[in-house]
């Protein structure tokens, strides 16, 4: 769901874990075959990613706060694994790669909605659905009969990988995709 676009200039940004390259490019080429079986464009217009911020509009000159907040945050994690297993969805609306459960993931979460809709900077609020972790592949654009067959193409798939997540970052939208604007390493690395 998109937010609200408010009156003035503003940017539309989120903020996320982005997967390392190599996991990036086979998650890419699954979006591609999506788009070309289905017309799913949606899950192209960003890099392979897990969401903690979703989408919110924001004044440009908050920007360099954004980015100090996301390098305070950060800061205080110290890098962990993570798994991916399999594919999985939200009913007919979303299809995506699935993720182990991950303690520090969650925690993660927690300390990037208490910093980010703690400051009044950026009048954020707290999501009220539950964090549930995922990579998505396709969403918004794919009907559901095209949905039930891109499920039959991949259930049985394996897609599963370990990598060690050691970054945040904050994505902008530039009119037509997300670019990531500012990355930083767990930790202070």
């Amino acid at each position: 769901m998109k937010p609200h676009k408010p009156a003035g200039p503003v940017n539309m940004y989120y903020i996320a874990h982005v997967l390392p390259p190599e996991l990036d490019t086979p998650i890419q080429r699954i979006k591609e075959d999506l788009h070309q079986r289905f017309g799913c464009a949606v899950g192209l217009k960003s890099p392979a990613h897990i969401t903690l911020l979703p989408p919110f509009w924001l004044a440009p000159d908050k920007e360099p706060l954004l980015r100090s907040d996301l390098k305070q945050l950060a800061a205080r994690i110290a890098p962990f694994p993570l798994h991916t297993k399999g594919f999985d969805s939200f009913g007919k609306r979303t299809f995506f790669v699935a993720l182990e459960d991950s303690a520090a993931l969650q925690q993660l979460k927690v300390q990037a909605d208490d910093l980010f809709t703690g400051n009044p900077a950026f009048g954020l609020k707290k999501e009220v659905r539950p964090f549930h972790p995922h990579v998505t592949l396709a969403t918004r654009d794919i009907k559901p009969s095209d949905f039930v067959a891109a499920w039959n193409l991949y259930q049985d798939q394996q897609l599963v990988d370990t990598w060690q997540a050691n970054t945040v970052s904050l994505l902008r939208h530039n009119g037509r995709k997300w670019d990531v604007v500012a990355t930083e390493g767990f930790g202070g690395s």
